[in-house]
């Protein structure tokens, strides 16, 4: 289990609450979409994911992709 946590911020810096956040996780030849969160008052919405040693992510805020396929870490912090 990789726990991933994903902060929104508007461009002066302050917390985005309510944006919905959903990872799309992808493996060697699937891509699979996993559980849709909206972020709290601090703009921080956690995940719990499944995912393999070869798994890469793309974060979506409000339904828009803000990171591009990638490799996971345990942060993103995104600008909106």
């Amino acid at each position: 289990m990789r726990y991933i946590n994903v902060r929104v911020l508007d461009r002066s810096g302050k917390p985005v609450s309510q944006a919905r956040i959903s990872i799309g996780k992808f493996g060697i030849d699937q891509g699979v979409f996993g559980d849709q969160k909206y972020t709290d008052s601090d703009g921080l919405a956690q995940f719990a994911l499944d995912l393999g040693d070869y798994d890469d992510i793309c974060v979506y805020v409000n339904g828009e992709d803000r990171t591009g396929r990638t490799r996971p870490k345990a942060e993103f912090f995104i600008t909106t």
